[in-house]
């Protein structure tokens, strides 16, 4: 329960009334178009959709997770997957007359918002991330339509790219770092760069820019004209103290649908893709590496700061067109000793060099060691024993205290350690 919140100004509010309309405004804000992106001519002739089967819907609720929350529809993952049959018929046919007619039920167009406090401040709404509470027959057919995109989008993404993708994870693009900081540490090559943040990247970008890429991407014309008229007239509902708060959607993917991880990471391609970076970046195996992102978890590579300064700006320009906005303070630099020390400006703001980094959950240093991350790596894994003492107290089953060890205290103690370069103090 929130017990008070920030206004715009900084005042601080704690009354109800108050804390509603600050949500109210904020989301507003927030959901509100900024940028005008004009829709690209689309003169591809149309592709002959096939009909959605039974096996396609069987697919998509086979692949829905239990113990889930429901939308405004009630309809929980586990009615779905206990209907059998039948039910799944009646859904391929609804959902072709939804592909048939281009659009979707008004119903489906509308949603239960639940903010989920990140890092950070929590009177700053800025520290919240909004989770769309969707309906679940709408999630099941955007996850039919995302299973039909999947190899297509898949094919128009870059090996700089690992969200969302099958084959990539967080470990190889901490891989290709841990071996450049290596590689120029050894060397002595000069290595910048700089990790990018977007403020709210998921929710801010205009949906105009998201159907531009899928129309450059070759995303048949009815898939996307569906996708036009499903993001059309959406609204979102935030309950705050037994009250609910109606906003208006007017840009943004919604997190926790299905399909909008590919929507994003489709348009965040088409961004870079308008970026000239021939020249740019570093030498990795005889190409130029100017850059890796995960999703939105983006890090810039270069050989002197006024290189990697200007792939910012650029980058800062190219988002701005489609409504990103990169986060000045928690966007950071590094650089090794072989870079001359020169600012990072970003229009008004001066970019922070810092001498260690968290980036997909390791902790990335300038002089490329491990003590800091390995203790990192106990800490959060003494964390996760706490959490489970009390159970482990109350059971003497080997067999569970072994799984409970297994499942939940070793992932957190060895994650990324696949990519550490290690010292013999260091084991």
């Amino acid at each position: 329960m929130m017990n008070a919140l920030k206004a715009e100004d900084g005042t601080r509010l704690t009354k109800r009334f108050d804390m509603e309309r600050r949500i109210k405004e904020y989301y507003t804000s927030l959901f509100a178009s900024k940028s005008v992106v004009p829709l690209v001519e689309d003169n591809r002739e149309e592709d002959e959709m096939p009909p959605i089967l039974i096996s396609e819907v069987r697919t998509a609720v086979q692949s829905l997770k239990a113990d889930k929350a429901p939308g405004p529809d009630g309809i929980t993952n586990e009615a779905l997957k206990f209907g059998g049959y039948e039910l799944w018929k009646i859904i391929a046919k609804l959902f072709n007359e939804c592909l048939e007619n281009e659009d979707i039920p008004t119903q489906w167009k509308q949603s239960l918002t639940i903010i989920i406090p990140k890092k950070g401040d929590r009177e700053d709404l800025k520290n919240y991330r909004p989770i769309a509470l969707l309906p679940t027959i709408y999630k099941l057919f955007t996850k039919v339509l995302v299973n039909r995109m999947t190899r297509q989008l898949d094919e128009q993404q870059p090996r700089e790219q690992a969200g969302f993708r099958s084959g990539f994870s967080t470990i190889d693009h901490l891989q290709v770092i841990n071996q450049i900081l290596e590689r120029t540490k050894e060397c002595k090559i000069p290595l910048c760069m700089v990790f990018v943040d977007y403020e709210k990247a998921f929710d801010s970008i205009e949906i105009n820019a998201v159907i531009n890429a899928l129309v450059r991407q070759n995303i048949p014309k009815k898939y996307i004209r569906t996708l036009v008229n499903i993001n059309t007239g959406c609204s979102t509902s935030f309950r705050l103290f037994n009250n609910n708060i109606a906003i208006p959607i007017n840009r943004g993917v919604r997190q926790g649908d299905t399909i909008s991880p590919k929507l994003f990471t489709a348009a965040l391609e088409d961004v870079f893709r308008t970026l000239s970076w021939e020249n740019r970046g570093i030498m990795v195996d005889g190409e130029l590496l100017t850059h890796l992102h995960l999703a939105d978890d983006i890090v810039l590579f270069a050989y002197n700061v006024k290189t990697v300064a200007e792939m910012l700006k650029e980058l800062n320009e190219a988002s701005t067109r489609v409504g990103l906005k990169i986060n000045r303070a928690k966007t950071q630099a590094m650089k090794n000793d072989q870079c001359a020390s020169e600012n990072i400006n970003l229009d008004d703001d001066t970019i922070l060099f810092v001498n260690k980094y968290t980036y997909l959950g390791q902790t990335i240093t300038q002089d490329h060691k491990v003590e800091d991350e390995i203790r990192r790596r106990r800490s959060a894994a003494w964390f996760s024993f706490k959490n489970i003492e009390e159970i482990l107290k109350k059971t003497k089953n080997t067999t569970l205290r072994a799984h409970l060890f297994n499942s939940t205290i070793l992932p957190v103690l060895n994650y990324g350690c696949e990519v550490w370069t290690m010292r013999e103090s260091d084991k």
